[in-house]
């Protein structure tokens, strides 16, 4: 169950509590999660961390981009947005993807349900679209 993305003083978090259904590859990394309408479109490099090991990928060399196809059907539970670039995407069975900001692109985006946006700006700035009907984001 996807709740709005609730705002906190460094960051910003919505919980999604939804598999990944679909991965897609090219010069960057998506994560298509169905049930809740969210993607999670990475564009720079970044890191997966689990219990026992930690890789790094990058979406522009594909070989490194094997250990990605391990997140297919794993169910992310937050999707965590600071307010100065960084995306954590956190999974129920313990890994973790981080991705830093980039100082001149932008590194990646999330898409949530009823239309919310969040944008890693070059530079660190999260950028944010709020849905079309005014919805507020809810109070920590």
């Amino acid at each position: 169950m996807v709740t709005r993305p609730i705002e906190f003083e460094d960051h910003w978090e919505a919980s999604l509590d939804d598999d990944v259904n679909r991965c897609y590859f090219d010069y960057q990394f998506t994560l298509l999660l169905l049930d809740t309408e969210t993607e999670i479109v990475i564009e720079e490099p970044f890191v997966i961390t689990g219990p026992e090991d930690s890789w790094t990928l990058d979406p522009a060399n594909p070989e490194s981009m094997c250990p990605a196809l391990s997140l297919l059907r794993k169910k992310v539970s937050t999707v965590v947005m600071e307010k100065v670039g960084t995306l954590r995407v956190n999974f129920s069975e313990g890994l973790q993807i981080v991705v830093n900001p980039n100082s001149e692109y932008e590194a990646w985006h999330v898409n949530l349900l009823e239309g919310w946006k969040f944008v890693a700006m070059p530079g660190g700035e999260l950028a944010i679209w709020r849905p079309v009907d005014g919805s507020e984001a809810e109070d920590p």
